[in-house]
């Protein structure tokens, strides 16, 4: 009787591994299209000197860009924007 337990255990056990394997693979395969009716959007980023920073985003802000990003470094300071691409509906 002990013998057919873990025989069953065993069984159990595999089943579950194998089970959990292809469902892991099932989602590393799945492939999105692009969304055509996703908004389209115009980007970029900026390389500025600390102090230049609210001048710069407002500079941008008055020119229909939001701000999407900031990255300060001790060396290098970013600011990335974006809005609605021309092509955007």
């Amino acid at each position: 009787m002990h013998g057919k337990l873990m025989l069953a255990l065993t069984c159990l056990s595999i089943g579950c591994a194998a089970g959990a394997l292809s469902q892991s693979r099932a989602a590393a395969q799945i492939v999105y299209q692009p969304n055509p009716a996703a908004p389209k959007w115009e980007q970029f980023c900026h390389h500025l000197e600390p102090e230049d920073i609210d001048p710069t985003v407002r500079k941008y802000g008055a020119d229909g860009w939001e701000l999407a990003g900031l990255s300060f470094r001790v060396a290098q300071s970013w600011v990335c924007f974006r809005r609605p691409g021309a092509h955007a509906q």
